[in-house]
């Protein structure tokens, strides 16, 4: 059974899907999910990614889309914590710093209230890293076209034909 890469490809967001649940605590065991998902993604990226190489250039093609996927996880790793650690200090500048004060004085209300600044902080960085996710989806549904490849089957078939 062949299945049409663009659509492979979208399946990459289930891998993102199920960090988000687990992180949100919605999921009790999202590994399979994201094993899965991962399965599903990278392998037809990789495809659609060296589709239409030649065979001489595919070991740069290759190494090209895995440092394209190191850049873009540094980058985004870069993006999401600092849109937390900004959404953090905005409900309550030093958090951390206050959930040890709070710890050690054994100050409850401190501790609510640097655990709640915390929590607003890793909410508001996986909201913003599921808009991009989001966005991507839509950007690949409309930019990514790989025509189907034809196996050499199809391909002796097609030159028989009259």
């Amino acid at each position: 059974m062949r299945t049409h890469r663009q659509i492979l490809v979208h399946a990459d967001n289930d891998p993102s899907r199920g960090m988000y649940r687990q992180c949100r605590g919605l999921q009790r065991r999202p590994g399979g999910t994201l094993l899965l998902g991962f399965a599903l993604g990278f392998v037809p990226l990789t495809l659609t990614a060296v589709h239409g190489v030649r065979p001489q250039d595919s070991g740069i093609a290759s190494a090209l889309l895995n440092a394209a996927q190191q850049i873009g996880v540094a980058i985004g790793l870069a993006i999401v914590s600092t849109v937390s650690v900004t959404a953090t200090a905005a409900r309550l500048p030093d958090a951390l710093g206050a959930l040890h004060h709070g710890r050690t004085a054994g100050d409850s209300t401190l501790i609510a209230a640097a655990s709640d600044a915390l929590v607003h902080g890793y909410s508001t960085a996986l909201v913003v890293g599921a808009l991009v996710l989001a966005a991507a989806a839509v950007i690949t549904a409309l930019l990514v076209n790989a025509p189907r490849q034809h196996t050499a089957d199809q391909a002796a078939a097609g030159n028989e034909a009259p």
